[in-house]
């Protein structure tokens, strides 16, 4: 073999290696999965393996932990045999090392933004979810607001999807005496250092404000907005649909106009946009033949009043008020038909403050926070069986 043709290959072989050490390597092909990706929800799942953040509705530290449904108990994400998994061990891989915000996975990977406070900076890190290779893929940008005005830092929701991280939100910046509000969304390229890219700007009244949540399908990201145009009356409203090619960054507008309901969840699936009520138990759905939002079906009915809706993959999720000792969950499809339908004697951790984390084809998965008047608030995940009226407690703080 000629010396040429062996610094040829030695210099494809050097190639290949650097690439496959990039800490963004492969990240081109890990997409969202909408089902999990609610607000203040860090959790997600691979192949009905269940991944969570530990503290996922404090401002302390935060570890990344998986489910044992057989076991039914929680446990740090570690995958180092010699590791006792202690809490505040930073060489832990379980362990996070700041305040998480924003998490997913996707083939055999598990990505999450953390506000990383002693360096003063939001970072990204992946792991495998086998719990090794945990490493840092990029700074984002500075945490201080004075330092990078533009980063949504309210109702801020946190996306990974095809190699890059989309942040949207709101940012309010303080001009000429006077604060000004903005929806957005910055996008982020985890390949390279780079600043944040905005894709998309538009001021917002604090006064008006009806909500703004943004999803990634494919080569998409579609954005809804809302603006309640009487104060007194949530369902007199306007919404904005719209969305932006993310290989092109051309934004298209798909429908803006009145409507008799405020929305609290979003899921598209590119075709189908289905919206949540935030005053009642209304299931509204935009129909693109006829330009218009419909009802497609409504929770609250025999004198019941539903308080949550949340959507995942073709399901609904309603939750009755929390000041009732009767606990009603009710899930239906998007065609209407119910799927489970459990009354019971609401627990104590239900009074709780509660984040839906997502649902599969096994369970649903809702974190809690309750008591604190007397005594420390706690924290809960409790993981609700689909095949029985029942839960169990799979992590407590």
């Amino acid at each position: 073999m000629s010396r040429k043709i062996l610094l040829f290959l030695l210099g494809i072989f050097l190639l290949i290696e650097t690439s496959s050490c990039s800490p963004a390597a492969g990240l081109e092909d890990f997409e969202t999965h909408n089902g999990f990706n609610h607000f203040f929800a860090q959790a997600d799942e691979i192949e009905n393996q269940f991944y969570f953040i530990q503290d996922m509705t404090s401002w302390r530290k935060t570890r990344m932990m998986y489910l044992d449904k057989d076991a039914k108990e929680a446990f740090p994400l570690c995958g180092k045999a010699e590791c006792t998994h202690n809490s505040g061990n930073s060489d832990c891989n379980a362990e996070i090392p700041g305040t998480a915000s924003g998490m997913a996975a996707d083939k055999e990977t598990l990505l999450y933004m953390v506000c990383e406070e002693e360096k003063g900076e939001y970072s990204v890190y992946r792991m495998r979810s086998d719990g090794t290779h945990r490493r840092k893929v990029r700074t984002l940008t500075s945490a201080d607001p004075a330092k990078d005005p533009d980063f949504p830092r309210g109702n801020r929701r946190i996306m990974f999807h095809r190699g890059h991280l989309y942040a949207s939100g709101d940012k309010t910046i303080l001009k000429d005496g006077e604060w000004e509000c903005y929806n957005i969304i910055i996008d982020y390229d985890l390949s390279n250092e780079d600043p944040g890219h905005i894709l998309y700007e538009r001021p917002s009244d604090p006064d008006t404000y009806g909500g703004f949540q943004v999803r990634a399908v494919g080569s998409f990201l579609y954005y809804v907005r809302g603006e309640v145009l009487e104060p007194d009356d949530v369902n007199k409203a306007y919404m904005e649909i719209g969305r932006i090619n993310i290989e092109t960054g051309e934004r298209e507008e798909i429908f803006a106009d009145g409507c008799d309901f405020g929305f609290y969840e979003v899921f598209t699936d590119g075709n189908r946009f289905i919206f949540t009520s935030f005053a009642d138990g209304r299931v509204m759905e935009y129909d693109d033949h006829e330009k218009r939002i419909r009802e497609l079906m409504n929770f609250d009915t025999d004198g019941e009043r539903f308080m949550t809706m949340y959507l995942t993959e073709n399901r609904v999720i309603g939750f009755t008020f929390p000041e009732k000792d009767i606990c009603h969950i009710e899930i239906r499809d998007f065609d209407g038909n119910i799927l489970y339908d459990v009354k019971r004697k609401r627990a104590e951790f239900e009074y709780g403050g509660r984040t839906f984390c997502g649902m599969d084809d096994e369970c649903f998965y809702c974190s809690y926070v309750y008591g604190g008047e007397d005594t420390a608030a706690k924290e809960c995940l409790a993981v609700y069986p689909l095949d029985s009226d029942g839960y169990y407690i799979a992590w407590q703080d």
